[in-house]
């Protein structure tokens, strides 16, 4: 599906029942596919590190992608990320979709820590869940915050 959306294709998308937002895929979704599907030629399956798609229930509409940057490295650290098309912001799509990677990470046995860099400082959305979802800021430089939370250990977690 990946390798069919990257050459602007969706035709396996609809095979899932699924429909592309207006908005969606966005010019940087494009980009982590074009990476994605040479990984996948040469995985010829998914591992569960890769892009996950995120959906509305009703209509079943491509509002926005989640994932990871790869699998864990040698010390069981991954790295989460997540973009809502902006009509869909702030309508609770993010903090789930953090949270669902997070629930997935934490229930493989090679994950130790999860992590999201380089957070824009006026990413006030962004930094809210991430806080929501129980990572903690751990630093500040010129590229922006990194935050992580110990898989297992979850700080502070609404509901």
């Amino acid at each position: 599906m990946i390798c069919g959306l990257v050459n602007g294709d969706n035709r396996e998308l609809t095979n899932f029942g699924l429909k592309c937002g207006e908005e969606w895929p966005r010019p940087d979704t494009y980009d982590i596919m074009k990476f994605l599907s040479i990984s996948m030629k040469k995985k010829q399956e998914p591992s569960g590190y890769e892009i996950w798609l995120i959906a509305k229930k009703d209509g079943k509409v491509v509002i926005g992608n989640a994932g990871f940057t790869g699998p864990p490295d040698a010390d069981g650290r991954i790295e989460i990320g997540y973009g809502i098309v902006y009509s869909e912001r702030n309508k609770r799509y993010g903090y789930e979709s953090a949270k669902a990677l997070i629930d997935w990470a934490k229930a493989q046995n090679n994950v130790k820590k999860i992590c999201a860099s380089g957070v824009l400082v006026d990413n006030y959305a962004s930094i809210r869940i991430l806080n929501k979802v129980g990572m903690e800021e751990i630093s500040r430089d010129e590229n922006g915050i990194y935050f992580e939370m110990i898989a297992g250990h979850v700080i502070g977690l609404e509901l």
